[in-house]
């Protein structure tokens, strides 16, 4: 009696040694798990610099390292950045740049990677209403001294100093002084040529 019933018994076992087509693997997977893993936004590189009685803007470059514009802790006792006081910073000696030290890394924290600015647009990253705003801006590359490179396109306010200017994902600038009546100066990450 087993003898007709056993292809019928066998035939769970013999469709599993047999290879499916591939239609049939992509139809068994979640579409989740197709899909790429989103990239983080860089805005959440971009932090608040406080100083006494003023602040700035700043973006991680490592997980223990904030850049931002030298003139926003010149004179300061102390800086804070997510809650950390810090009081070791290196300036840069010609320009308005600074490398903020915390005393410990922030794990969780997204670094951006830096390069050499390019002529052409670009996003500038900066506080605005308790948010992290990101605008289009046109950059130049010719660097004047003492002032640095200009920007078109937004006009920074009193404490938008250091807001990072990124292209592809990567720091290019320092935003360091407005130029008006629409537009700024930043300090090129890489000294310009």
């Amino acid at each position: 009696m087993f003898k007709k019933f056993l292809p019928f018994l066998l035939l769970p076992f013999l469709s599993c040694t047999t290879p499916l087509p591939i239609d049939a693997l992509h139809n068994r997977v979640p579409t989740e798990s197709l899909r790429p893993i989103p990239p983080r936004d860089p805005a959440e590189a971009v932090v608040v610099v406080r100083v006494p009685g003023s602040f700035g803007m700043g973006v991680f470059v490592s997980k223990d390292t904030v850049m931002s514009a030298r003139h926003i802790t010149d004179d300061e006792p102390w800086a804070l950045i997510q809650g950390q006081k810090t009081t070791y910073w290196t300036n840069h000696k010609n320009r308005d740049l600074v490398i903020i030290h915390l005393p410990s890394p922030i794990e969780d924290v997204l670094v951006l990677p830096i390069t050499k600015a390019e002529l052409g647009m670009a996003e500038l990253y900066t506080h605005i209403g308790g948010r992290i705003i990101a605008y289009r801006i046109m950059i130049r590359t010719e660097y004047t001294e003492g002032v640095g490179c200009r920007f078109i396109g937004f006009r920074p306010a009193p404490g938008q100093s250091g807001s990072p200017i990124l292209q592809n994902g990567k720091v290019v600038g320092i935003v360091t002084q407005l130029d008006l009546p629409h537009g700024g100066f930043y300090e090129p990450i890489i000294d310009p040529e």
